[in-house]
């Protein structure tokens, strides 16, 4: 009887004290999860956001206090930086740094992958991760009929002691075949 408790113990251990598969490479965070917090607390608060949208040289302004489902529709394009948790191009990354960003005082964990639409995932923090400040990525599509390319960009900063969202912004462009690129670029401010 003591010999099945004992292999019980044992196997309940190994189990729970075995080593987690990473999220990404390197062992970086759920994008999905920050996201999903940070669209609760911007939609607890009822936080204003000036969003300005630029097609080309038509530019449009508005500002707006969202609600949680349009600040889930707001942040959706972000969810597109969990393509490096996808076990179809986990294997693809290529970790560089800690780097210096020479732009400022930050230090830059970068993954980068020649064959995967998201091509580049940089995190910006200070001293370590939970003090990041921006996540930068960009996304690449490419076939014979379309090309896209976009930078996606999130600003942090910490807010009544939370890390929470600033800013974000998506820049770039869309060809489809046998008409002009369209130029675009969304910035979102996040007025706490």
């Amino acid at each position: 009887m003591n010999r099945v408790w004992l292999l019980v113990l044992w196997a309940v251990l190994a189990t729970g004290c075995a080593p987690k598969r990473s999220m990404t490479p390197g062992g970086a965070f759920n994008i999905d999860s920050l996201l999903d917090e940070q669209i609760y607390q911007l939609g607890q608060r009822n936080i204003q956001l000036t969003k300005r949208a630029t097609i080309d040289r038509d530019t449009t302004e508005a500002v707006l206090v969202p609600s949680p489902a349009e600040w889930k529709s707001e942040l959706e394009t972000f969810r597109q930086l969990g393509m490096i948790n996808k076990d179809l191009y986990r294997d693809q990354y290529h970790r560089e740094g800690p780097l210096r960003d020479f732009r400022s005082n930050l230090q830059i964990l970068r993954y980068v992958a020649s064959s995967a639409p998201l091509t580049s995932f940089s995190i910006y923090y200070r001293d370590n991760l939970n003090k990041m400040k921006r996540l930068e990525g960009i996304v690449t599509e490419t076939n014979q009929l379309y090309s896209a390319h976009r930078t996606l960009v999130m600003e942090f900063d910490e807010i009544h002691d939370q890390l929470l969202l600033s800013s974000f912004q998506i820049k770039g462009y869309q060809k489809v075949a046998l008409r002009d690129t369209v130029h675009l670029a969304i910035v979102g401010t996040i007025h706490w």
